[in-house]
């Protein structure tokens, strides 16, 4: 029996001395690629948190751009509202024409008719 447990032990032994290399190289590896991975994350969390201490700064710019732009805006809009005011009345203007000119012709298409 001893002979049998010293066998085992020798081969047991012998399959973990000979993948140690391997095994080690891996984990080896797996380390380093964390390292990796806890920098970048590390980098990323310093960039959320800077992202978050600007953000009342930014709203505050926003803020602003958004007061300063008011009165253009506003100055834009009225002169779209005239443009599409002008539009409009050019439009009614060349319907009427043109329905005035649709009467002329059947009046004269009328005349020429009843003369016959």
């Amino acid at each position: 029996m001893q002979d049998k447990v010293r066998l085992l032990r020798g081969t047991l032994f012998w399959n973990m001395s000979a993948n140690f290399k391997a095994r080690v190289w891996r984990e080896q590896k797996e380390v380093r690629e964390l390292a990796v991975a806890t920098k970048e994350a590390r980098r990323r969390y310093t960039l959320v948190g800077r992202a978050r201490d600007n953000v009342p700064e930014r709203n505050a710019q926003f803020a602003a751009r958004v007061t300063e732009l008011t009165p253009r805006l506003q100055t834009m809009a009225a002169r779209c509202d005239d443009a599409s005011q002008a539009q409009t009345d050019y439009l009614a203007q060349l319907a009427i024409q043109q329905l005035q000119q649709q009467k002329e012709r059947l009046a004269q298409y009328t005349c020429r008719r009843n003369s016959r």
